[in-house]
């Protein structure tokens, strides 16, 4: 074993946890020690490990940018995986392609697809610019053996065909805030992103389309022939959902559950076939698991129903059609008439999908440590000091850096989320040592089983 160490800063715990804990799994693996830590502490946790390398999930905003030099001037390498990685618009494709801030610094690139891969070297976003290298989506090696292991469960076995449906209303809960939130989040892209300048418009759209989609849902439900998992967006606040759920009747409540607090393939696995809130990624998941997907349309702001998805899947545009289209879907699982489309859409965006993306990642980590072989010198200061030791002692408690004892107990003691402050969400959203840990522990789990 070397005494070569890597972070990894995992964000929203149920759609990135799992990813990062393989990409964690397959460098160990090569000998390197790899620690998953909440975004947030991006700079108590190299005080606290001093690694070789660590792993962002962007490099766009000043702070990280500012920090990013200070890790090359202390020997420690710098790489980029975005958990979001499509960037099917332009303009959000550049903006991420390009140095947002001229100082930053960046040693790796691992990428979704090649077109992004290609615009990175254009613009020279790493040092040298043929760092940019593409390995695909590695939280989608779950839907392949023998990590697809970890997410496979026993299904309820009454007969009743599984409709998910994914809702992915992230940005709704803006409506109803001070508006001075929504400007926050969107003041580092507003002047730089022309899809994104009328961002209230985006907002509202999505609020209007959650609002609706019950009445799409609800026939299905009161039907008695379906089971039915909502799954809301990990962005998302789940009063809405636990309001709807508590109108329905107890017969209706049997049929019914909420896909909360779990990654995306726990409930597609589970289905037979999923419904998306116009354009989603958990398309392209639900493709890989072999489940045929049926969308529906909303609001129908061209952000959020695009043409790149409308071409993909048959489309519902009101509450009647819905149960008519679900099965022929259900009798062909494959939907022919899109199959083609899909593929050839897998792989312009997600460059493979052989269950390896995640080892190819390791890989590209593990070849730059060994091959800079750098010694980091982590510099003492007060403010490092401290910030390391509020993680370790936090830590020892179970709790992610973001912790508030007014969050700890607001957790322990208020069973609704009603709608919430942007610290506590991002309180609630963080990962917990213990959650890190299982996913490890699950993932050599999966790969310790016989194949069946």
């Amino acid at each position: 074993m070397s005494n070569y160490r890597a972070v990894i800063f995992v964000d929203l715990k149920d759609r990135d946890l799992m990813g990062d804990a393989l990409i964690a799994h397959h460098l160990e693996q090569t000998g390197i020690t790899c620690y998953l830590e909440p975004l947030e502490t991006w700079r108590a946790a190299v005080h606290a490990h001093k690694p070789h390398f660590v792993l962002f999930n962007h490099l766009t905003v000043s702070h990280l940018a500012d920090f990013s030099q200070e890790l090359k001037t202390w020997g420690v390498l710098v790489g980029c995986l975005m958990n979001e990685g499509l960037l099917y618009f332009p303009g959000e494709r550049t903006f991420c392609s390009k140095k947002q801030h001229e100082h930053m610094h960046c040693d790796l690139y691992l990428t979704w697809n090649a077109i992004h891969r290609e615009e990175l070297i254009e613009h020279a976003f790493c040092t040298p610019p043929e760092m940019a290298h593409t390995i695909g989506c590695p939280r989608f090696d779950f839907y392949k053996d023998p990590w697809s292991r970890v997410y496979q469960q026993a299904r309820h076995d009454d007969g009743l065909p599984v409709i998910l449906v994914n809702a992915t209303f992230a940005l709704a809960h803006y409506y109803t805030m001070p508006r001075e939130n929504a400007d926050k989040f969107f003041e580092p892209w507003v002047n730089k992103i022309e899809e994104v300048k009328d961002y209230w418009q985006l907002i509202e759209a999505q609020y209007k389309g959650r609002e609706k989609m019950p009445s799409h849902i609800e026939p299905l439900i009161k039907s008695g022939n379906y089971r039915v998992i909502i799954r809301p967006h990990p962005r998302e606040e789940l009063g809405f959902y636990q309001e709807w759920f508590a109108r329905m009747s107890p017969e209706e409540q049997a049929r019914v559950s909420l896909s909360t607090n779990e990654s995306p393939p726990v409930a597609i696995f589970k289905s037979d076939i999923v419904i998306n809130c116009e354009d989603c990624t958990t398309s392209m998941e639900a493709w890989l698991a072999g489940k045929p997907t049926i969308t529906i349309a909303l609001e129908q702001n061209p952000y959020w129903f695009s043409e790149t998805y409308r071409r993909l899947s048959p489309i519902s545009y009101a509450p009647e059609e819905l149960e008519a289209m679900i099965q022929p879907a259900l009798a062909d699982p494959v939907q022919p008439d899109y199959h083609a489309l899909r593929q050839e859409h897998l792989e312009k965006w997600l460059h493979s999908t052989d269950g390896n993306c995640s080892r190819r990642a390791a890989d590209e980590i593990a070849n730059l440590i060994k091959e800079k072989d750098l010694t980091p010198r982590i510099p003492f200061s007060i403010r490092g000091s401290w910030k390391k030791w509020k993680l370790l002692v936090l830590k020892a408690f179970n709790e992610p850096y973001s912790a508030r004892p007014r969050h700890i107990l607001r957790r322990l003691f208020s069973g609704k989320q009603e709608q919430v402050s942007i610290r506590y969400r991002d309180y609630l959203k963080a990962i917990r040592p213990s959650q890190a840990a299982e996913a490890r522990e699950t993932i050599r789990d999966a790969e310790a089983q016989e194949s069946p």
